[in-house]
């Protein structure tokens, strides 16, 4: 079947990749150097520039710029001719791989282009042909150039999210589906090994079982517990592959829940208190409402020596509401050992538990020390500071934020990543702000306390702001999290951020060239003299595609006025540019979502139809007084501060100068329809007082300013109807409101008034006596409107 492709737009490639195809002569190496920087709907342009390295993530779809990773790195010619780079995007489109072809592999957050893991594989493998998130994006298939796998030596390709193999029957199979089976068939040919009593081999027939909630993981509880839900599924981190473990509900009511855990090497219990009808806890509940560690044993055995012959073995059990009694057995260095643990052993733990807590520090301290790489895996896994926010672990927050101050060891650098995550939907939690990071985390942990108690918030906003001269990707979370700021009373924060390093001077954008991203509209005569401009940096594909104001003619008249207003023939003067480093902090999360592509389908019509509904027809507001999480953080910023102290700074300076541009349109004709307004209504009050005969044009002016006051009092007075259904009660808290109402309703009762002794023949000439009344009405309605004139 034949299929068609009618192709209507054409893009332009990103500048560094457009020269380096430009200058390749052959054709077949640019489709080489175009398929390496393909992946699903993503294109990766790699450039170099002040020995740095950028990488940026482009998406096809929306022909948009999506992020940029940037690090030193010296430009190696052989290495990129004879290498040719890799890289792969996660299915979740949260994170994406990059290698150039050797032994080193890189991982970058796609949120804010910060690499959160590097591995080098010099002497396991010999050259990276490809990359492939794998398993929920848990795992990282790589695929060497001298691979030997079985059924894998003929022809293959890689396809956007699979690899592909074709015999010499010309049947086609998935790799990764090879890859799983083969992964599966591992997990069932493990056997059980001394000859031990297990799990499976115990009476469970009074228990109820959920043996499919999670993969290798089995939760018994008593029958008489209905609908048991567990609390926690894989708790043991330190692990990476999989492992069969057990849980058993040991309590499971309105209040609270306890749930015992038979893991590889541990024996756990973890406590979770619930908001029910318990008077004690007022709302406020112990650890939040999360999970918490009750009871921890550990059969001793290294981390680096576990494995599934010396799991732990559960020998025997018997558990209930309030009470157990387990028996657990493990293989040591051929010697068979037991463990017995009870119900009273929690009491026991509960007695010493500051001395269990000083213990886990001082694991989680000696791990971080030895091994930073993988608790920076761990962390991004499993949001490992989170836990520690809400633990009030200030000491080792700070060691891994800054390590020891008299090491300066570069492995301790860049340990904890900052980035967004999927807030939980747990009704049972006692809050209504919806939490997306550690920073807000931690505010909202401190919130009510005094400012010298909240050490952890310094902390973050420290570590942030003091990376953030490498790139703004760091400052992603606190441009999130500067509305619990000012909301909190934490503003002092907020005060001291702005004068941080990380807004004067950075190198965000030292890889490219200043007049690549400058708008076209920001250089023009407009913006010649001009010692600041703000802007958004270009972040989209040039089309081919004409708008309505390039085609004829009005192309003619676009061209020469151009001509004129944007200069080319004048040398580029220096530039100090320099980035506001607060990412999507003016963006509301209808405008992250908006399909960006929209805009250039409108056609004439639907734009002239737009700016008619802009003009003429009030307009309503989008978000809701209760929909507080549409607003952008910038606009929650400016509804929390009690002060004017925010805007005492260049970056605030920059971020109104920036959003002034699309914003002014609105004020302008919100300022001259008011003056229309005064106009009519001068004049015809002018005309009464006179009360002249008139007629010709002047009649016919005068009817026109008529209809003019009376829509013009319509629209103003629908916008104020708006306002008080949006404030409510606050709307009559500001007594500017009672100054626009009057000028517009006394206004428009004194012109009603005066139109009874109008006539179409000649205007007001019938009047024999101005009525004194409405002089005084006229007079106190002219001094309401220069009031308003005076507010605006």
């Amino acid at each position: 079947v034949a299929i068609e492709f009618t192709l209507t737009e054409k893009f332009e490639y990103p500048k560094s990749i457009k020269l380096e195809l430009d200058k390749t002569p052959s054709f077949p190496i640019c489709m080489e150097k175009l398929i390496t920087s393909l992946y699903d709907k993503y294109l990766l342009v790699e450039h170099y520039k002040n020995g740095v390295q950028a990488l940026e993530v482009y998406d096809l779809i929306k022909m948009k710029h999506v992020t940029m990773a940037k690090r030193t790195e010296n430009r190696d010619k052989h290495l990129r001719k004879y290498n040719k780079y890799t890289f792969s995007v996660s299915k979740q489109k949260l994170q994406f791989c990059f290698t150039r072809g050797l032994h080193s592999i890189k991982l970058h957050f796609i949120e804010n282009g910060l690499e959160f893991s590097a591995k080098n594989f010099h002497g396991e493998l010999d050259k990276i042909h490809s990359l492939e998130f794998i398993e929920n994006d848990e795992k990282l298939l790589i695929v060497d150039k001298s691979l030997t796998i079985e059924d894998f030596n003929l022809n293959w390709t890689r396809t956007s999210g699979n690899i592909l193999q074709i015999n010499d029957k010309g049947e086609v199979t998935s790799f990764l589906k090879i890859i799983d089976t083969k992964i599966k068939n591992q997990r069932k040919s493990h056997v059980k090994i001394n000859g031990t009593t297990t799990l499976d081999k115990i009476k469970m027939e009074n228990y109820g079982n959920k043996e499919n909630s999670s993969p290798n993981h089995t939760y018994y509880f008593d029958k008489s517990t209905k609908d048991f839900d567990p609390i926690v599924k894989s708790k043991e981190p330190w692990i990476t592959g999989s492992c069969e473990r057990n849980s058993f509900c040991l309590r499971d009511n309105e209040n609270e829940t306890l749930q015992l855990i038979v893991g590889r090497s541990t024996v756990q219990i973890w406590h979770r208190f619930k908001l029910g009808s318990d008077p004690i806890y007022e709302g406020k509940l112990p650890n939040e409402g999360e999970p918490f560690l009750e009871f921890i044993w550990a059969n001793g055995i290294p981390v680096d020596q576990e494995k599934h012959e010396n799991r732990l073995q559960i020998e025997n059990i018997i558990f209930g509401l309030d009470y157990f009694y387990l028996k657990v057995n493990w293989c040591e260095s051929g010697t068979l050992k037991k463990k017995i643990i009870e119900w009273q052993d929690i009491n026991k733990n509960l007695n010493g538990y500051e001395e269990m807590v000083v213990y886990i520090n001082n694991i989680i301290w000696r791990f971080i020390d030895h091994k930073p790489d993988e608790y920076r895996l761990l962390d991004v896994r499993h949001n490992v500071m989170r836990s520690l926010i809400l633990g009030d672990s200030d000491h080792l927050i700070k060691f891994i934020l800054f390590g020891n101050e008299e090491s300066d060891d570069d492995n301790m650098r860049h340990i904890h990543i900052p980035r967004s995550f999927e807030s939980s939907n747990d009704k049972s939690k006692p809050m209504k702000t919806v939490l997306t990071n550690d920073l807000e985390w931690a505010i909202l942990h401190c919130r009510g306390r005094e400012l010298k108690d909240t050490i952890i918030v310094a902390y973050l906003l420290e570590y942030y702001s003091r990376h953030a001269k490498e790139s703004a990707g760091w400052m992603c979370t606190v441009s999130k999290a500067l509305p619990l700021l000012y909301k909190y009373h934490y503003d002092d924060y907020a005060r001291k951020l702005f004068r941080k390093e990380c807004f004067a001077n950075q190198g965000h954008l030292s890889a490219q060239d200043p007049y690549d991203i400058i708008p076209k509209s920001c250089q023009s005569r407009h913006f010649q003299d001009k010692t600041f401009v703000a802007f958004r940096p270009e972040d989209t594909l040039k089309s081919d595609k004409e708008s309505w104001i390039q085609q004829v003619p009005c192309k003619r008249i676009f061209d020469k006025v151009s001509c004129w207003f944007y200069k080319t023939h004048y040398q580029k003067p220096p530039i100090a540019l320099r980035v506001v480093p607060l990412p999507e902090f003016t963006v509301t999360p209808n405008e992250i979502k908006k399909d960006n592509r929209k805009s250039a389908d409108y056609g004439i019509g639907k734009i002239i139809t737009n700016i008619f509904l802009f003009i003429f027809i009030p307009r309503l507001y989008k978000v809701g007084k209760s929909d507080n999480h549409l607003l952008s953080p910038f606009a929650k910023v400016i509804k929390y501060e009690n002060d004017d102290d925010m805007y005492d700074n260049p970056a605030t300076e920059a971020i109104i100068d920036f959003r002034w541009r699309k914003a002014r349109a609105f004020f302008i004709l919100l300022f001259l329809r008011f003056i229309i307004y005064a106009i009519g209504f001068g004049v015809v009050s002018w005309a009464y007082l006179i009360h002249e005969i008139v007629g010709g044009k002047f009649q016919v002016c005068l009817l026109t300013l008529i209809v003019l006051f009376y829509y013009l009092a319509l629209y103003l007075m629908i916008t104020e109807v708006i306002q008080l259904a949006h404030y409510r009660m606050r709307y009559f808290t500001n007594i500017y409101n009672y100054f626009d109402c009057l000028s517009i309703i006394l206004p428009t009762v004194v012109m009603t008034i005066m139109l009874t002794h109008f006539q179409f023949s000649d205007g007001f000439g019938s009047v024999k006596v101005v009525e004194r009344g409405l002089v005084v009405g006229i007079t106190f309605s002219i001094f309401l409107l220069w009031i308003e004139f005076v507010s605006l």
